[in-house]
């Protein structure tokens, strides 16, 4: 194990934590800003702010990256034993774009803290589904 460098089996003991919830949407906000160049809009409300209803973050006018799509796009986020269920539950109850923003010009992604060995199935279940681009990705 490199010093300093957090792995995957630290990722899933972490999602275990209560805190993990509330603090997953500030690790991935901070990511994204560090992963892409000019971040426009980066916002994953984090703390109290994960009860708040809608997606779980929101990143607007970034160039993209390997992990980030360009342009926009919506996020749900996990810590869930079940990620799956999880992330075509938060889609499935937000079929659209955030207000102002064009369904077919956003990409969604739903990222979980735990293993999640069905990705390609659901990314192929939202294909057509009005979105530009779907990525179902495990930490």
């Amino acid at each position: 194990m490199t010093v300093g460098l957090v792995e995957r089996p630290h990722l899933e003991n972490w999602a275990s934590w209560p805190e993990a919830q509330s603090l997953l949407p500030e690790l991935v906000r901070r990511l994204v800003v560090e992963m892409t160049e000019g971040a426009a809009d980066a916002h994953f409300p984090s703390g109290k702010g994960v009860h708040l209803g809608g997606f779980d973050g929101r990143v607007q006018g970034v160039p993209g990256s390997m992990w980030v799509p360009p342009g926009s796009s919506v996020w749900e986020l996990s810590t869930e034993a079940r990620p799956g269920p999880k992330a075509g539950e938060g889609f499935e109850n937000r079929p659209s774009a955030p207000a102002g923003w064009v369904k077919r010009d956003t990409s969604c992604v739903a990222l979980s803290l735990r293993a999640w060995s069905d990705t390609d199935t659901w990314e192929a279940d939202r294909v057509g589904r009005g979105w530009k681009f779907c990525q179902g990705t495990r930490a």
